[in-house]
């Protein structure tokens, strides 16, 4: 009995040790892992962080550049060159490209209107032309405004590159003769026509151009959240498949939306060469008269009235395709203003949508951070709960030992008293 009494408190003291190294070794191990996870924390903060800001500041000196060019060759170059500067070889050309659009107007709009003032091509043939390039309906406002035009005008007096149109009036007149304000009316429709063709092909000509923008951007997006992944990824060593599924969620939802890009009336702007205004025009007669002094006969103008008119002078067909050139040419520094307020406006979303996958990088890693440190709680509970299980057991043997000892104790007693009466 006693051997076994023994062995029990060898087995409890057994226990007690190990059960106090177990609970120190738990929670060494459990601060241990907290605070690793902390650590990491930290990192993908910084991480993050340092990737976001890089980026945004890539964005906001290229907005800076665009912001202060004015359009010229030189000062589109050099956005260019920065782009190129910062790895984006993708980023869209702007050099040229006002001067492309501005010749794509003056030979796709303006001289097909051209010949068909000159009558070279049908106005129907100009309708069919445009339809390809603008809207179907303003292709049938500029072929009308063509066919007007040229009906109001033929037989006008020619006047080196001038029409003039006059109708004779009543003197005391202050009203615009008929056939003046119906020939006012067609030129000022072909003009208000070649603009809104001009606005509309320029119009789409520019959100192509925006199409190349969004492109560019949304590639940058895609890279700026492969940089991300991939910081996440050293961070909290995650495997292939986890990096790809890190790569989704980051980039779930994520957009850079534009608004479309509308060219303003203000762009083309004509000096519309239309001169209206009355003349008057004294009709005289020859006299013939005879001669006092020397006989025969001599021939004398005198004054019998004045005619009143009312002038249009336009300019000719060539004149009018020159001024809309020039318009279009004028035009390229308000298209470059166009186009860049609609890049800074497209810019600045971008760099607004660098901070949401910031955030949405931060939440994710702080999400799989809380996800390892609960399971670390996890294990720390499981520790406790084998600990606990220890130290019942070592309680139920200690509990044994104590019932042992009481039973061996009482034992003895009675043994004692036995052999106390046998000697009496």
């Amino acid at each position: 009995m006693l051997q076994v009494i023994n062995s029990a408190r060898e087995i409890s003291r057994a226990l007690d040790v190990l059960i106090n190294t177990r609970r120190i070794q738990t929670l060494e191990e459990v601060d241990r892992q907290r605070k690793y996870i902390q650590e990491r924390r930290e990192q993908c903060k910084e991480a993050i962080d340092q990737v976001a800001q890089r980026f945004i500041n890539d964005i906001k000196s290229l907005l800076d550049k665009i912001a202060s060019a004015d359009g010229t060759l030189e000062s589109l170059s050099k956005i260019e060159e920065e782009a190129r500067k910062k790895g984006w070889q993708v980023f869209p050309q702007l050099a040229d490209f006002v001067d492309e659009q501005v010749k794509d107007l003056i030979n796709k709009i303006v001289a097909p209107v051209r010949d068909a003032l000159e009558e070279e091509i049908g106005v129907y043939q100009l309708e069919d032309v445009l339809k390809e390039l603008i809207p179907a309906h303003i292709a049938n406002f500029v072929a009308r405004s063509c066919d007007l035009t040229i009906r109001v005008l033929r037989g006008c007096e020619r006047q080196e590159d001038s029409f003039v149109l006059r109708v004779r009036v009543e003197e005391k007149t202050g009203e615009r003769h008929e056939k003046i304000e119906r020939a006012e009316r067609a030129v000022l429709a072909l003009y208000q026509s070649v603009k809104d063709a001009l606005e509309h092909r320029a119009e789409f000509l520019f959100q192509a151009k925006a199409q190349t923008f969004e492109r560019f951007a949304n590639s940058l997006i895609s890279q700026y959240a492969m940089q991300l992944t991939g910081k996440i990824e050293e961070i909290l060593t995650a495997s292939e498949e986890d990096r790809l599924r890190i790569l989704e969620l980051i980039k779930a939802g994520v957009e850079v939306k534009s608004e479309p890009l509308h060219i303003t009336e203000d762009v083309f702007l004509f000096r519309k060469e239309i001169e209206i205004e009355a003349e008057k025009i004294d009709i005289t007669q020859t006299i013939k008269k005879s001669r006092s002094c020397f006989g025969g006969t001599t021939y004398e103008k005198i004054k019998v009235g004045t005619e009143f008119y009312q002038k249009l002078t336009v300019p000719s067909f060539d004149k009018m395709a020159e001024e809309w050139s020039r318009g279009a040419e004028a035009g390229k520094q308000r298209l470059w203003q166009v186009l860049r307020e609609w890049i800074l406006s497209y810019m600045e979303k971008l760099r607004k949508t660098t901070q949401e996958l910031v955030k949405k990088a931060l939440d994710f890693s702080m999400d799989e951070l809380n996800r390892q440190r609960k399971l670390v709680d996890e294990s720390f509970n499981q520790a406790v709960a084998i600990v606990e299980g220890l130290e019942n057991r070592k309680n139920t043997i200690e509990s044994l030992v104590q019932t042992l000892s009481r039973l061996g104790s009482d034992h003895d007693g009675r043994e004692r008293q036995r052999a106390e009466r046998v000697s009496c």
